[in-house]
C-alpha cells in the first residue's frame, strides 16, 4: 500500500491526516506487512531464490544444505552445477566443469549436461561442434528468411490478383 492509497482511504473515512503523515503510516504498514529488511524468504523482495546471472540460472542454497559448500558467499550457485551434483550425489570440485551439450546456458536438464574433467576438454567440446553448428545455424537462418520472403511474395501476388493485375 503506498502513501497515496493510505491518504485517500483516510480521507474517505473522514480521518484527516497530512500527506506526510500518510506517507509515514504507509511506510510503517509496509514494514510490518512486507518485512522490510528480512533476509532470504523473509524479505518482501524474495522471488524464490532463483535469478539469472550472465545468462546462467543461479539458485539460492540455504545454510546447512549438503550442497552449500559449492555456493559462493552470497549462498547462490549456478543451477547446472547443482543439478549435476545432485545427479552424482556429491559436491563438485571447483575444477570440475559442467558443459551444456546444446550450448544453451539456461537449459539445465540432466540430459543436456556433461561433466568434463578439465578446461582443455571443455574447450574441445565447444570447438568440436562449433563449425558444424555455425554452418547449420547459418543455413537454418537463410532457409527461414527464404520461406518468409516466399510467403510475403505469395501474399503480394494474391493482393495484385484481387486488384485485377497479373
Amino acid at each position: 500500500m503506498n502513501a497515496g492509497q493510505v491518504y485517500r482511504f483516510l480521507k474517505q473515512v473522514g480521518y484527516t491526516r497530512t500527506p506526510g503523515e500518510a506517507t509515514s503510516l504507509a511506510l510503517a504498514m509496509n514494514r510490518k506487512d512486507m518485512n522490510v529488511g528480512g533476509k532470504g524468504e523473509y524479505n518482501y523482495m524474495w522471488k524464490g531464490g532463483r535469478k539469472m546471472q550472465l545468462g546462467y540460472v543461479v539458485v539460492y542454497v540455504p545454510e546447512g544444505d549438503f550442497f552449500r559448500p559449492m555456493a559462493g558467499r552470497s549462498g547462490y550457485i549456478r543451477e547446472h552445477r547443482l543439478v549435476m551434483a545432485k545427479h552424482l550425489g556429491r559436491n563438485l570440485h571447483t575444477w570440475e566443469i559442467v558443459h551444456h551439450k546444446n550450448g544453451i546456458k539456461d537449459d539445465n536438464h540432466i540430459e543436456n549436461l556433461e561433466l568434463v574433467s578439465s578446461n582443455a576438454e571443455h574447450i574441445t567440446q565447444h570447438t568440436k561442434g562449433y563449425s558444424d553448428g555455425y554452418r547449420r545455424g547459418l543455413l537454418d537462418g537463410r532457409n527461414k528468411r527464404i520461406e518468409g520472403l516466399e510467403m510475403e511474395n505469395a501474399d503480394l501476388r494474391a493482393k495484385i490478383a484481387q486488384l485485377g493485375g497479373w
